[in-house]
């Protein structure tokens, strides 16, 4: 069978992590042991980690199964962040040039190049006229002037 160099390297570099693996696990064998044939432990390892007096618990399905009768991080300081919702903000439209012709006509809001039907802060622009510029939002038009 014959290798390329790069198939030798590959194979070097995964005996390299398979000799690890098999040396860290007869150094971590009980560890190792105990966490995946271990039911008891794993029982043991939930009770130890909860903040209140712990009950003896026999069964891992029994712990999702508890009914907290307080805020138990409420002793460590811990509160959660609740988050009031804000109501949007309306965006104060400010319409700053118009420029119309037969083919193409734009308009600048604030600080944006615009033509019919393009959407600004949740208006679509309806109409440009030489002056003034139609915009609806929500099935409601109004307009904005030069100035």
């Amino acid at each position: 069978m014959n290798l390329t160099k790069s198939q030798k390297r590959l194979a070097v570099i995964l005996g390299i992590i398979l000799l690890y693996a098999a040396t860290d696990f007869f150094i971590n064998r009980e560890d190792y042991l105990q966490f995946y044939f271990s039911e008891q432990a794993k029982i043991d390892t939930l009770t130890q980690q909860s903040i209140a007096e712990p009950a003896r618990v026999t069964h891992p399905k029994l712990v999702t199964e508890l009914k907290w009768k307080r805020n138990p991080f409420r002793e460590l300081g811990i509160q959660p962040e609740i988050k009031k919702k804000k109501a949007p903000q309306k965006v104060k439209l400010i319409l700053q040039a118009i420029t119309c012709s037969e083919n193409n006509s734009f308009v600048m809001i604030n600080d944006l190049i615009l033509k019919e039907g393009e959407f600004i802060a949740g208006c679509q622009i309806d109409k440009i006229y030489a002056n003034r510029v139609r915009l609806s939002e929500k099935g409601k038009s109004f307009y904005l002037q030069t100035k």
